[in-house]
């Protein structure tokens, strides 16, 4: 019985062996799926990259960024000013005319002309970009070729005080804008004179001495949105630094007091590129003379107010080293006072607290200076010694 159970597992163990071997014979084999792919391994994530090629703090103060080798291809140009920011080109143009603000007549200016939230080049961050400057003639100048947007126009002879300029939009084949302009006309001014007892000087000679002016960029107005860039480079904006004086030194006139005081004439204003102040010289025969400047920042009519004293009345309060006083002798000595503006009122007082300063330059005595203002009374003392040299 045990033998007949063997020879029936042998004959079973060689009819599987037959099998396996048909099974992998290649003509009729069939193609086994392969076992699935092990999920890729995630990487950690990189540093972030650096703008140029020098280390700088994360924003968080936390966290700070390596410096790493930046490839040349990727290493930004370098510049020796601002780099290129070229302008939008567009299929729009502008008309544009300007006129007197008060009377409507055309008038002419230098003007610049600014595109409001222009994009982002490759250089510069998106913001406001001056697209044009150009002289506007009082027939109007067209600006073509303009990409559709807000503009601002900036006369710059305009008074500096006038409202900021509004914004309008160009959008296709012709758009016409007029511009009423608060030209910075010359205005008049004026000098109410008093003597050291508050009594009015009716007759003076005056002279004007030249026009000072200090340069101001019209491209830091404070609604500029300014544009960024995007690389560092020595310098990427304009200055507006600069100044000078325009030397006149005109005759000599003879003027008699008005009701407003002695008419200096129309002086210049502060225009949206320029501060001004105007010289001028006052004198009076026998007395101390007057020097102060026309400042072009003031509203309406310009008044001011000063004191000529008597050369006497200041000799009288100036002794010898003997003790004997100077007046009615020939010291050499310089009197002037400037100037105080009284913005349009004549105050009484204002007078008083004029600063006049007097110098000894005498060959005879020490050097001697001093100043004095009427409303704190006579010279202190009432007596200045003078020292012999």
């Amino acid at each position: 019985m045990l033998r007949l159970a063997l020879g029936f597992l042998a004959a079973a163990a060689a009819l599987l062996l037959v099998l396996l071997f048909q099974r992998a014979d290649p003509g009729d084999a069939t193609v086994l799926a392969a076992p699935p792919e092990a999920p890729p391994v995630r990487q950690a994530p990189s540093p972030p990259e650096l703008v140029g090629p020098v280390t700088r703090r994360a924003t968080s103060p936390a966290l700070e960024v390596a410096a790493r080798s930046v490839p040349a291809e990727e290493t930004p140009p370098e510049f020796s000013g601002p780099p290129p920011d070229p302008l939008g080109v567009g299929d729009c143009a502008l008309e544009l005319a300007l006129i007197e603000h008060e009377s409507g007549a055309p008038v002419t200016s230098k003007i610049f002309l600014w595109r409001l939230d222009a994009p982002p080049t490759e250089y510069w961050s998106r913001g406001d970009r001056l697209h044009a400057r150009r002289t506007v003639p009082k027939n109007g100048a067209v600006f073509e070729r303009l990409p559709e947007g807000l503009y601002r126009v900036v006369c710059v002879e305009e008074r500096f005080v006038a409202p900021d300029p509004l914004p309008f939009l160009v959008r296709g084949e012709h758009t016409l804008v007029q511009i009423r302009v608060d030209v910075a006309h010359e205005r008049p001014a004026f000098l109410i004179l008093f003597d050291e007892v508050g009594t009015p000087i009716e007759q003076v000679k005056m002279q004007r001495v030249g026009t000072s002016f200090t340069l101001r960029s019209v491209m830091e107005a404070d609604w500029i949105l300014g544009r960024v860039c995007k690389v560092d480079t020595p310098d990427t904006g304009e200055q507006g630094d600069g100044g000078g004086h325009y030397f006149t030194h005109n005759r000599w006139v003879d003027l008699a007091a008005t009701p407003l005081g002695f008419e200096l004439g129309k002086f210049p204003v502060d225009t949206r590129d320029k501060q001004q102040r105007s010289g001028v010289r006052v004198e009076v025969a026998g007395r101390s003379r007057v020097e102060f400047d026309v400042r072009g920042d003031i509203e309406g009519e310009r008044v001011y107010v000063s004191v000529s004293v008597d050369r006497d009345w200041v000799l009288r309060h100036l002794v010898r080293p003997d003790g004997t006083t100077c007046e009615g002798s020939d010291l050499a000595v310089d009197l002037h006072a400037a100037a105080e503006l009284v913005s349009g009122s004549s105050e009484p007082e204002a007078w008083r607290h004029v600063p006049l300063s007097v110098e000894v330059r005498d060959d005879r005595y020490e050097p001697l200076e001093f100043e004095l203002r009427l409303a704190n009374g006579e010279p202190a003392d009432r007596l200045l010694r003078l020292a012999r040299r």
